[in-house]
């Protein structure tokens, strides 16, 4: 297993404040889309405390998590945190990200309209949904490797 660990704020969108080292959401409005789940997967660690919300029922509740869950989740949500901060110009590359998206199982769904769209191919788990938001959000579902995809993974230039 592949982890990173980063110890620097972090935030999925743009934030004027940083309190706790998690975007303060007093200011802004949260994530558009599912972007959101992404940008509360992030939040979820406040670096400053080590306060973790994965810790509490609740807070594995708004991800539909069990206990046995939370080393995976918590792998996904630092290679995110480490993809926005390679983004943002700190930091390398989202290779951690990038390798745990290619174990995500998608599928092409088309709409009754005709719009292609990536869905999970089986049961919804934290690591589809998050690979369908990266998907969604980038406006540019490639499918094919030669499109820049690494293994047939999904493009992660928005982080």
């Amino acid at each position: 297993m592949v982890t990173a660990t980063c110890h620097q704020p972090v935030t999925v969108t743009t934030c004027s404040r940083i309190k706790g080292n998690v975007a303060s959401m007093n200011d802004r409005a949260p994530a558009p889309g599912g972007l959101a789940l992404i940008e509360a997967l992030v939040n979820t660690l406040d670096i400053e405390t080590g306060a973790d919300r994965l810790d509490t029922p609740e807070g594995r509740a708004r991800f539909g998590l069990a206990p046995d869950d939370l080393p995976a989740a918590r792998e996904l949500r630092e290679a995110l945190r480490a993809a926005c901060l390679a983004h943002a110009g700190h930091g390398t590359g989202p290779s951690v990200l990038d390798d745990l998206l290619a174990g995500a199982p998608l599928r092409v769904a088309i709409s009754p309209t005709g719009e292609a769209a990536l869905r999970p191919a089986g049961p919804a788990t934290l690591l589809t949904r998050v690979a369908e938001a990266i998907a969604a959000a980038t406006g540019r579902q490639h499918l094919a490797p030669s499109q820049g995809m690494r293994g047939g993974g999904l493009p992660v230039g928005l982080l």
